[in-house]
């Protein structure tokens, strides 16, 4: 069964981020999958410096989050045009041993008409060395405060967006079983070229 771990991006203990992983995590298990959130507001990792972590338990609970997932949603923020400290922090401490031929849906939000930004950042970069799959599909939620505050729609945007949400959602699950069938003979092969080219 798949197990998608949606990962609550912003740094804030309070969060629009985590309002919309927990509606995405309730959407998935409504779907027939197993959902978790990892919300990195209140798992608040070291700044990553090459040094072992201080709290080596903490990163245990992490790893372990990250292994048990076949897939992921990334909900994250767009602070001042750019994704936030925190998802670039977790990709830096965990990486291809975590998220190698996994699927991933990027979802920016945005407190006004941003977002854009976070998409083009995480998918320039993040996942040379993670070997993580980003569907081709993406979520940009604009205006989030007005978006998944109650149980039923309040509006048409509203509304849009949690039928986008699903839509992507089906995509993921999808993508999930396909690439379940691959994963073990893609890592193996990846022995040999740990390293993404650039």
């Amino acid at each position: 069964m798949s197990q998608v771990l949606v990962i609550a991006a912003s740094q804030q203990k309070v969060s629009q981020s985590r309002k919309v992983a927990d509606y995405i995590k309730h959407q998935v298990e409504n779907l027939g999958a197993e959902a978790d959130v990892l919300d990195l507001g209140l798992n608040v990792l070291p700044l990553w410096s090459g040094e072992p972590a201080s709290d080596p338990e903490q990163m245990s609970a992490i790893r372990a989050q990250l292994d048990g997932a076949s897939s992921f949603v990334f909900v994250v923020p767009e602070w001042n045009g750019m994704a936030p400290p925190a998802i670039k922090n977790l990709l830096t401490w965990f990486g291809a041993g975590q998220f190698a031929h996994k699927p991933a849906l990027l979802c920016a939000i945005s407190a006004g008409q941003g977002g854009a930004f976070v998409i083009a950042e995480l998918r320039g970069s993040s996942y040379k060395n993670s070997r993580i799959c980003y569907l081709p599909e993406h979520l940009i939620i604009r205006s989030v405060g007005d978006v998944v505050g109650s149980e039923n729609p309040t509006d048409q945007s509203d509304s849009y967006y949690r039928d986008r949400m699903d839509f992507a959602l089906k995509d993921l699950l999808a993508y999930d079983q396909a690439l379940a069938a691959i994963r073990p003979a893609a890592l193996e092969r990846m022995k040999g070229f740990t390293n993404g080219m650039s």
